[in-house]
């Protein structure tokens, strides 16, 4: 039987457990209660725990390191969850169970141009021309084939305006953005397109793309949005705001706090968790991705929460207490 491989996002997420935990004030508490709940909420981030944990009790060389100082350079500014786990017991680690981040396809990673990690975007013009901005936590990969320039979408996010140029022989060279679900083909035009798990979200901001999914081919006009998955395509309208993140913000209008806070975890280097209770909470506003700590505040001032730091890297928003 095969076992199904974790993506390095857990092992990482995993990694910085095991950091906060060996510099809490009260470990086992934090792994009977903190580890312990993250475990719970998903069977992957159970395996990536147990595997981490053995791991970590194995490897003499991790003990000993100075690992406040670590997560303390997790709260460096324009730094990648990448460059942030490079270094002393965390390095080790991430390398010691580095065999189990493989994705479906082992090319996807070795065949990219692009990678963006956690608080970084990143800009690029494809060799036709077209401008393209990753979002955290994106990876693409960009070849010509048969007179087309394909673009995989492999992971994340990507915002493209597209153009009409010319290739050397002086015929206009057709861009393809390629994802698992869907191929969408622009006609002149700014959109948006996002893998997530399962599902991939196209978003058109001005002009016009064509998309080729199953069962059909459509097209998708400005202000138009539409969610492809396997078995067939739901269509929507584009968010006011929803391409703020390439100008640094988040703007929410009634946005669930379970939302807010998965969509702000890709520019935070540790793990912001959203208990239960408070999720359906909403928030409107506009919020900096990169004040982290104000973001905090205006959440804390505004909606009845709890902001529980645990060590440097791990936030928890719960339900305040009602006041005696």
């Amino acid at each position: 039987m095969r076992t199904t491989l974790l993506s390095q996002d857990v092992i990482n997420q995993a990694v910085m457990h095991l950091l906060a935990y060996r510099e809490a004030t009260d470990p086992e508490r934090y792994r009977a209660t903190v580890i312990a709940q993250w475990c719970r909420s998903h069977p992957d981030n159970q395996r990536a725990w147990q595997r981490v944990d053995d791991i970590n009790a194995r490897l003499q060389p991790l003990r000993g390191q100075p690992v406040k100082a670590l997560a303390q350079s997790l709260d460096a500014p324009g730094l990648s969850r990448r460059d942030l786990l490079r270094g002393g017991g965390a390095l080790m680690l991430v390398a010691a169970v580095g065999s189990l981040a493989v994705q479906r396809q082992p090319w996807q990673r070795w065949q990219a141009d692009a990678r963006t990690g956690s608080a970084e975007t990143f800009s690029l013009r494809l060799d036709n021309g077209t401008e393209v901005l990753l979002n955290a936590r994106t990876t693409v990969h960009q070849e010509v084939y048969q007179g087309r320039l394909r673009l995989w979408l492999l992971e994340g996010e990507a915002l493209l305006t597209s153009h009409r140029f010319p290739t050397r022989d002086g015929n206009a060279m057709p861009l393809e953005v390629i994802t698992r679900e869907a191929v969408i083909t622009p006609i002149g035009t700014r959109f948006s397109v996002k893998q997530q798990s399962g599902q991939t979200r196209v978003a058109v901001h001005q002009g016009e793309v064509k998309v080729s999914g199953e069962p059909s081919a459509f097209h998708l006009q400005a202000g138009e949005a539409a969610v492809l998955q396997a078995d067939g395509y739901r269509l929507e309208p584009v968010v006011a705001g929803e391409d703020a993140w390439r100008n640094g913000l988040i703007v929410a209008n009634r946005m669930p706090l379970g939302h807010f806070v998965a969509r702000l975890n890709h520019y935070h280097a540790g793990l912001i968790q959203c208990a239960p209770a408070v999720a359906a909470l909403e928030v409107s506003g506009t919020y900096p991705l990169d004040r982290l700590d104000e973001v905090l505040a205006a959440l804390h001032a505004t909606l009845p929460l709890e902001v529980q730091r645990i060590g440097r890297i791990w936030i928890r928003l719960s339900e305040r207490a009602a006041s005696a």
